[in-house]
């Protein structure tokens, strides 16, 4: 009845949530830090250099994306021809 009225809203603290019986919040934080050792465990498994070298590949991939689209609008809006609209005689 609580969980319904916001009490159980708020902060993760669990003593809080131990007392006004909010136990779906609780499952929560516990499927949370059970999926975080899991994900720090592969990490050290797999080794973190190797899982940063990655991030960083495919953040310089997204960079050069970007600087090449943009050196191919600039040439492109370079070799426009200029039209002069001033009225004729």
């Amino acid at each position: 009845e609580l969980a319904s009225t916001g009490a159980c809203l708020g902060t993760w603290d669990l003593s809080y949530f131990m007392e006004h019986m909010c136990l779906v919040n609780v499952a929560r934080l516990f499927i949370f830090l059970v999926l975080s050792f899991i994900m720090l465990y592969l990490m050290c498994k797999v080794g973190l250099k190797c899982v940063v070298k990655s991030n960083c590949r495919a953040a310089m991939a997204a960079c050069s994306s970007y600087c090449h689209v943009l050196h191919f609008l600039w040439l492109k809006l370079r070799s426009t021809k200029r039209v002069c609209r001033g009225r004729h005689r």
